[in-house]
């Protein structure tokens, strides 16, 4: 849903770094626990809201300036190549 709002307000520019961020977002808590429950995803999304971000953004760069906490633990198992992927992007440092 956040990459079709940002193809509504910017179009098609900087697709892959959206499709990146978007993931991270989205994803980052479903690495950072072991469940994942309703109430975690509502405090997920309102500690760091990319909609909101996004809708104020008045530019494209002012969506990307907007930096994502990095996870500190990757406790989800059997996650080894989005683990890899996640530490290539730079969104975590752990083992």
């Amino acid at each position: 849903c956040l990459i079709i709002c940002y193809i509504d307000k910017f179009g098609f520019i900087e697709m892959p770094r959206v499709i990146e961020k978007a993931f991270i977002w989205a994803y980052r808590l479903r690495l950072s626990k072991k469940a994942v429950h309703l109430a975690s995803i509502d405090n997920h999304v309102l500690s760091e809201n990319l909609f909101m971000a996004l809708g104020d953004a008045v530019t494209p760069i002012d969506f990307f300036s907007i930096n994502l906490t990095k996870l500190e633990e990757i406790r989800f198992k059997g996650v080894e190549e989005i683990k890899t992927l996640v530490k290539e992007m730079k969104y975590y440092d752990g083992d």
